[in-house]
């Protein structure tokens, strides 16, 4: 779905009954979607894929816009529209226009995955490591996206309404104005009651600087630094190695070295 612009469509929800009624008297495709609205893609074979996409940019510059409320809440918009019309939905991802990893990177990127997420997106392509527009991606922004997505995944899930979950047994157990710390509920799931960022530091100030007082940049360095010094090549056919090999250098020579 190409629009430059939150266009008056996209800037209500509507309910697919709603959506039906709104869409007659459109020029409709044969998927019920007015044709400039459907993203068209050819797959590896030739064969046309039709499928929800949204762009929006700025109208003082032509910059791609981020992270802001208007693509937000756009998706959600196409997310019903998609459902509606029986069509994959593509969403964006962890997308920020910042140029580090600063607050700006994390609000935007925040705010964009996470409306991803809730539209129900089908097939998301940045999920992790995008920067400054998607013209350049980082290591650092990398573990921090990845760090998020595990939350993600962890809220996607929903509630878990089971009577382990809900402490059922707790509660007969733990007297009244008492409290449940010690209880065999606690015990049995402390370790993994929570989703726990790998990046993010909880502990007190005091604890915090005597580990050297590391702000998420740092710990995010370390982080995908000690990634990359554990990894582990996977195993692959010697014949096929070099051949994909002699590829990659037969390629680089045919295609010259660009700024860009």
């Amino acid at each position: 779905m190409q629009i430059a612009t939150a266009a008056p469509m996209l800037t209500q929800l509507y309910r697919p009954d709603e959506l039906t009624h709104h869409l007659q008297g459109q020029q409709i495709s044969d998927h019920g979607i007015p044709p400039q609205q459907l993203a068209d893609e050819s797959d590896l074979h030739g064969r046309q894929k039709h499928s929800f996409r949204l762009r929006l940019m700025s109208l003082k510059s032509g910059a791609p816009t981020f992270g802001i409320p208007e693509p937000i809440l756009s998706n959600y918009a196409i997310g019903q529209m998609a459902r509606a019309a029986g069509l994959p939905l593509r969403c964006g991802g962890s997308l920020t226009a910042s140029k580090i990893e600063d607050a700006q990177a994390a609000y935007e990127s925040a705010d964009s995955m996470h409306s991803t997420m809730l539209a129900g997106a089908n097939f998301v392509l940045h999920a992790a490591g995008w920067m400054e527009g998607g013209l350049c991606t980082g290591f650092e922004k990398l573990v921090m996206d990845a760090d998020r997505l595990g939350g993600y995944q962890k809220l996607g899930a929903g509630l878990d309404s089971s009577p382990e979950a809900l402490a059922r047994d707790a509660y007969g157990e733990v007297e009244p104005a008492g409290h449940f710390l010690g209880s065999a509920h606690t015990m049995r799931n402390y370790r993994t009651a929570f989703y726990e960022p790998a990046l993010s530091d909880s502990e007190n100030v005091e604890s915090w600087e005597e580990g050297g007082a590391k702000d998420m940049r740092q710990r995010a360095y370390e982080r995908w630094t000690s990634l990359l010094r554990a990894y582990e090549p996977p195993p692959i056919n010697a014949g096929v190695k070099e051949e994909l090999q002699a590829y990659v250098d037969r390629r680089k020579s045919e295609i010259l070295d660009a700024w860009y």
